[in-house]
């Protein structure tokens, strides 16, 4: 299932990132993401399992993606490309120029 992240979420996204990037964003960046009404981040959840994540700044003309992560079990799975037609649906919706 494919949602809007939650601070609730920022645990398992460190985690993920750190398991597939060697770093990560920290929970700092993610709680000021929350707050930040030009910041989008949704996740990818199955079994209560954050597998995936994709972030986006968007101004209210232009979305422009950030961070992509995805798994490496659930990769070419089609979960990566799952998470950036929802956005790029969400950021039609609202009417952007460019995705």
């Amino acid at each position: 299932m494919i949602r809007c992240f939650n601070l609730g979420d920022i645990e398992s996204i460190i985690e993920l990132e750190s398991k597939l990037l060697g770093t990560t964003l920290g929970e700092s960046y993610f709680k000021m993401a929350y707050d930040n009404e030009f910041n989008y981040i949704y996740v990818y959840e199955q079994n209560s399992n954050i597998i995936g994540y994709v972030s986006f700044s968007f101004d209210g003309e232009i979305a422009e993606m950030l961070n992509f992560c995805v798994d490496e079990k659930h990769q070419g799975k089609g979960i990566g490309k799952a998470l950036y037609l929802n956005a790029e649906e969400e950021f039609k919706n609202k009417n952007a120029s460019s995705v």
